[in-house]
């Protein structure tokens, strides 16, 4: 499910679920995340969506423990695709209802609901978008029989046409998705760079373009019409990665499922890593700040000791 987050706190992050009539919920600090953080501020930030699986619910006090790092970046990608889909749908049937000046609940009697229980509800957003392309409502008629039966609803049918094609037709999208990329044999980087390329010459067409941020980590990126088939070209690209460099003996992980990107997001992102520290890296930060104290307080020691036999010489030389 996704949930926005609303605040933040040194135990968690308190949320609001956003399918199930804005409930509040936690997603703990140990929750947020596979490795020991710092701080959960470079986690997420306050109006973030996040995607994230119910572990408890109290019905009693209210209470309902989220988590995010339980969920694989393959059901993050299915979750908000849902959910875009839901939304979408739900906004035709507001603009019907707008439209023709009737309630949202007759609107959705008429349309929505006969395709849910008949379709689902990814297949409800498909039919939908097929009667936008064939430019009549044949397609979800055998469902929808109330909506054409009587023919008193032609308003109804000629408002649905109207918010379907302003809302499901296909734009240009830019769809960026992020990987890395390790190999220790004895190859190494040569394995890397031939993976990547023979990957972009078999993709040539689809105009795929990836980016080396910092190693391991690679960007990949695509733009066309539509955000499924811009997705579908990333993944099968993905996959072919995989399968390259996995037979020179490398590794293969997906970071970040292929999503949608705007204009204000031309930067090549941060990774999770750059603020996550681990304890061996606390470790090491606390054993090289104790190193500098041992040595400021030995260097200090030395030079009250070579002042004390100065002033020693000097006061033999006296005598």
């Amino acid at each position: 499910m996704l949930v926005q987050v609303k605040s933040l706190s040194d135990i968690g992050a308190y949320v609001t679920l956003l399918e199930y009539g804005r409930c509040e919920g936690m997603i703990q600090i140990s929750e947020m995340c596979n490795r020991r953080i710092r701080s959960i501020s470079k986690l997420t930030r306050v109006g973030n969506i996040e995607v994230c699986m119910v572990l408890r619910v109290d019905a009693d006090r209210g209470y309902i423990d989220l988590s995010k790092r339980r969920v694989a970046a393959e059901d993050q990608l299915k979750a908000k695709e849902q959910f875009a889909r839901n939304k979408t749908i739900h906004g035709i049937m507001r603009h019907v209802a707008t439209i023709v000046e009737k309630p949202l609940d007759e609107v959705c009697r008429l349309i929505s609901w006969p395709l849910y229980k008949e379709f689902g509800m990814n297949k409800t957003y498909d039919a939908l978008r097929r009667m936008v392309n064939d430019g009549s409502v044949d397609i979800i008629a055998p469902t929808c029989t109330e909506l054409v039966s009587d023919g008193k609803h032609g308003d109804v049918i000629e408002a649905l046409l109207t918010a379907a094609g302003r809302k499901l037709t296909p734009h240009q999208v830019r769809v960026r998705a992020l990987f890395d990329v390790t190999c220790y044999s004895t190859d190494g980087v040569l394995a890397i760079k031939e993976s990547i390329r023979n990957v972009l010459d078999e993709c040539k067409d689809d105009g795929i373009v990836i980016k080396l941020i910092s190693a391991p980590q690679f960007l990949i990126e695509t733009s066309g019409i539509g955000k499924e088939a811009c997705c579908g070209r990333i993944l099968n690209a993905l996959e072919k990665i995989q399968a390259q460099i996995t037979c020179r003996g490398g590794n293969y992980r997906l970071r970040s499922p292929p999503d949608v990107i705007g204009d204000d997001e031309e930067a090549l992102p941060k990774f999770e890593d750059e603020d996550v520290s681990s304890d061996e890296e606390d470790e090491n930060i606390e054993k090289s700040d104790n190193d500098s104290d041992d040595s400021s307080s030995s260097d200090s020691s030395s030079s009250s000791s070579d002042d004390d036999d100065y002033r020693k010489k000097r006061n033999g030389g006296r005598k």
